[in-house]
């Protein structure tokens, strides 16, 4: 496991360019990758297993306005989540993860999409630690995959 620093650093100045433990480089071309986006918070919390599967009507909305609110919220999936799954998007023949903004977000907003950036130089904590990010980048390049992270500069919250 590679460790990261506890902070984040608060500059551009305090950034560290230098690789922290091991390192992919990128692939000579990109034509060949499966790629596979996901926005964090949509794809899994690691806890499916402890949930009844999806059934028809079951779990049909019994008010409809508020299914639909409860889609503008943060449903909880995180970092730890995504490492949770890795072996079942192998199997479907993924190479390469293209994650949705992971970046510190405006706490008061529910912008489980990521485009309300606060910090881009730490993780938003509704998905993890910077610890959790870098747990699941080793453990996606021992699977011998890539990690895309996205960043969206022109994306921020209202700062």
């Amino acid at each position: 496991m590679t460790r990261v620093l506890a902070d984040a650093p608060r500059s551009l100045s305090e950034v560290d360019l230098r690789p922290v433990g091991p390192v992919c480089p990128s692939p000579v071309t990109w034509r060949d990758q499966t790629v596979y986006f996901l926005l964090p918070d949509r794809f899994s919390d690691g806890g499916e297993e402890g949930r009844p599967r999806y059934e028809p009507g079951r779990f049909d909305a019994r008010d409809h306005a508020q299914w639909m609110r409860a889609g503008r919220r943060f449903q909880g999936g995180t970092l730890a989540g995504i490492q949770s799954k890795l072996g079942y998007l192998k199997d479907l023949g993924v190479t390469t993860l293209w994650i949705g903004p992971i970046w510190k977000q405006r706490s008061a907003m529910q912008t489980y999409h990521g485009y309300a950036v606060q910090n881009f130089l730490d993780v938003d904590p509704r998905f993890g630690t910077r610890q959790a990010l870098r747990d699941l980048v080793d453990a996606a390049h021992d699977r011998g995959m890539y990690v895309l992270l996205d960043i969206i500069y022109n994306h921020t919250g209202d700062n």
